[in-house]
């Protein structure tokens, strides 16, 4: 069994609040391929790794109009 490093994902509420999307929103991309999402058990909210989140920002919004660089150098994980 693979154990996840919880430092390197970000729980979908705090993905929600990055891209200031809905919850939904967050799983509908995950869903779409966007980037990829890893749940621990089967009731568990997706766990979305760091690095797919940056390349997904990168790549579907400008970070200098929405200012999330920053954001994302310093957004503390709660999980």
């Amino acid at each position: 069994m693979i154990k996840l490093q919880i430092g390197d994902f970000y729980t979908r509420k705090e993905l929600a609040n990055i891209l200031q999307v809905s919850q939904p929103t967050v799983h509908k991309y995950a869903k779409q391929g966007k980037f990829r999402e890893f749940k621990q058990h089967r009731n568990c909210t997706g766990l979305y790794p760091k690095k797919d989140i940056e390349e997904f920002i990168k790549k579907y919004f400008s970070l200098a109009d929405l200012n999330l660089q920053s954001h994302l150098d310093n957004h503390p994980t709660t999980a």
